[in-house]
């Protein structure tokens, strides 16, 4: 933005069509073209011949994970490229989008598999119990991150927090408005303010190349644990940074992770037993050990597949009516 801060009309409708050379969005702004809703036609239009790149495909909840199948089905149908990428690709997944996407073997960045970045370790308590620990690593100066899984929890703690470290002290999390979103961001990845202790839901997850010295999680399913552990130690300047993670609150169990709860119990159980300083090839195997036996072909898997296809058979070149 140079003069105003407001983009052309017809600027912002090729932004929301898709139609500028390089999109970048969400991936739920893409799955919105099968439901017949947001200017879908056109975006559908813009996908023809296309390159797409799935970054951080994760272990998502099956329904969603059949809207992306779909999604990618009909992207080779217009004669797109797809590109799928993650740190976090568990061999059901793997399997799932090599049979998909007819390929033989993955590529895997082998000469970063060893590479160790923080020593993990499980807090078996809650997040109110475990202040005098955080307490203690802001004492000793370290720059540190607090990641909770519910934006009500966020907000409780900064405002614990900021009593304390008043301007030393950042919140992020979904319901800013963009604009304050935007300028939070920019100022803790262009460093203009000197934070100590920054307090953040999933939106730390993904994106930002920032990177702490230690950082407190609360318990998620173990994909997300290893998204937000990119940002603890990024850029390897330290020699003792931690990864710590305490038990999932209540609202987690029963509201975030609801349909994840078995996943958020093994994801648990395995860094209990896995709390050392652990390299990329060792969090992998985490990985595959929380979701073995997991089956993505479920009855919300199959309704998933279901429901894009009838939009598509039924509606076809119509909007659908419903707001």
């Amino acid at each position: 933005l140079q003069e105003s801060d407001t983009l052309p009309h017809f600027s912002l409708l090729h932004a929301k069509a898709f139609i500028q050379p390089v999109m970048v969005s969400a991936v739920d702004q893409i799955l919105t073209s099968g439901f017949n809703s947001k200017l879908w036609a056109i975006k559908e239009y813009a996908l023809i011949n296309s390159a797409v790149i799935f970054d951080e495909i994760q272990a998502y909840d099956t329904f969603t994970l059949a809207l992306i199948t779909q999604t990618i089905r009909k992207i080779k149908t217009l004669g797109g490229q797809v590109m799928l990428m993650s740190a976090t690709f568990p061999k059901f997944l793997r399997n799932h989008f090599q049979d998909l996407l007819k390929i033989d073997k993955p590529i895997v960045a082998e000469e970063l598999m060893d590479r160790k970045s923080n020593q993990w370790r499980y807090i078996d308590k809650e997040l109110e119990d475990i202040r005098e620990e955080i307490q203690k690593y802001l004492d000793q100066g370290k720059k540190v991150a607090l990641v909770v899984n519910d934006v009500e929890t966020a907000k409780k703690e900064y405002n614990y927090w900021h009593e304390k470290y008043k301007n030393k002290t950042l919140c992020l999390h979904s319901e800013f408005a963009m604009k304050d979103r935007i300028e939070k961001e920019d100022k803790l990845l262009n460093g203009s303010e000197d934070y100590q202790l920054v307090i953040a839901t999933q939106v730390l997850e993904v994106s930002l190349d920032v990177s702490f010295e230690v950082m407190f999680s609360e318990c998620a399913p173990i994909d997300s644990l290893v998204q937000r552990a990119g940002r603890c130690n990024r850029w390897m300047l330290y020699s003792d940074s931690e990864f710590i993670v305490f038990n999932p609150s209540k609202i987690s169990t029963e509201y975030v992770y609801k349909k994840s709860r078995k996943i958020l119990e093994r994801t648990k159980e395995i860094i209990l037993l896995n709390q050392r300083k652990l390299s990329e090839r060792e969090i992998n195997a985490m990985i595959e050990k929380v979701y073995d036996g997991f089956d993505i072909y479920d009855g919300n898997y199959e309704e998933g597949i279901k429901l894009y296809q009838s939009i598509a058979d039924e509606l076809f070149v119509f909007d659908l009516p419903i707001d």
